[in-house]
């Protein structure tokens, strides 16, 4: 498997997940954006990796993925916590977690996943409000073939 494999099945695995219905497909990216038109939105960004294993010719890897979620909170007193159609920081930090973890191994893509942390935003930004998850993702690669 390939680093690019695994973004994009992570990618794929946010895209079809039911608790993130709302969030169209294309508001899911992979990689930083330097404008964002619209809200709610989720950016995967790898963050490292490191070989924790190796078996010739085949390497684990445990690679860490940030992935940032974002919405404008343009009713300020749902801005955390929504209420029925509006969804506040909170929840969907909540519903993102919950399709990261519907699949530990993002379909078979790789061994295992974990949640490691999660940050709020200082909301400076107001009222653009953001999170960031990261992730541990675990997978094999061939050292030889990289792939």
């Amino acid at each position: 498997m390939t680093p690019s494999a695994i973004l994009t099945a992570l990618q794929t695995q946010l895209r079809n997940s039911s608790d993130l219905s709302y969030i169209p497909d294309t508001n899911i990216f992979l990689g930083r954006r330097t404008s964002i038109a619209n809200y709610p939105v989720i950016v995967i960004e790898p963050s490292g990796d490191r070989v924790v294993g190796r078996t010739y010719p085949y390497e684990n890897i445990l690679m860490k993925v940030i992935v940032a979620g974002g919405i404008n909170a343009s009713n300020e007193n749902y801005q955390l916590v929504g209420s029925g159609d509006i969804k506040g920081l909170l929840d969907l930090k909540n519903d993102v977690k919950k399709a990261i973890c519907s699949s530990n191994t993002l379909s078979g893509a790789c061994i295992d996943l974990n949640i490691v942390d999660s940050e709020d935003d200082s909301a400076e930004d107001y009222p653009v409000r953001g999170f960031a998850i990261t992730v541990e993702i675990l997978f094999r690669q061939n050292e030889t073939l990289r792939s």
